[in-house]
């Protein structure tokens, strides 16, 4: 590593979810699921697509809540994906000079629910790590509350 470069970030986020692990699973690869959850709860979700197979590409665009809100759009290819046990994709934004990430979901079977863990890394910044900290952990509650009111 050159003396200028800062080293790459990692961060792991987990949460036990009161919920079937093929449930939550599910609530990660299904378009029309992942429409009613996947972002901060500050936000909600504007647009969904993807194609949930290895070489798949997805892009979900995430609005803040007022009525002219900043759309944040990220988007990505799956690399893995074990059913009911892993997903990997890349993670990237929309918006220029933003660098190509790595997300690693793994779904366990913990005290009576799923216990899933999000490992984000290959980013080169605090503000990457502080911003997705926070929205990690924001989407898997928003993920919780939807799942236990009855996500579809």
């Amino acid at each position: 590593m050159k003396p200028s470069q800062k080293p790459e970030t990692r961060l792991r986020v987990s949460r036990v979810i009161r919920a079937e692990r093929a449930r939550v699973f599910e609530a990660w690869t299904r378009p029309e699921l992942m429409q009613q959850w996947f972002c901060p709860q500050d936000l909600v979700v504007a647009e969904v697509e993807a194609d949930v197979r290895v070489g798949g590409k997805y892009r979900i665009a995430m609005k803040e809540k007022e009525a002219r809100g900043k759309v944040f759009t990220t988007f990505g290819i799956y690399k893995e994906i074990v059913p009911g046990e892993k997903l990997v994709f890349t993670w990237e934004w929309e918006e220029p000079g933003q660098a190509e990430s790595l997300v690693t979901v793994t779904f366990l079977d913990k005290d009576g629910g799923t216990e899933v863990t999000v490992l984000h890394e290959r980013y080169v910044d605090m503000d990457g790590e502080n911003t997705h900290q926070h929205g990690w952990t924001s989407a898997l509650e928003n993920l919780e509350i939807k799942l236990l009111n009855g996500v579809q």
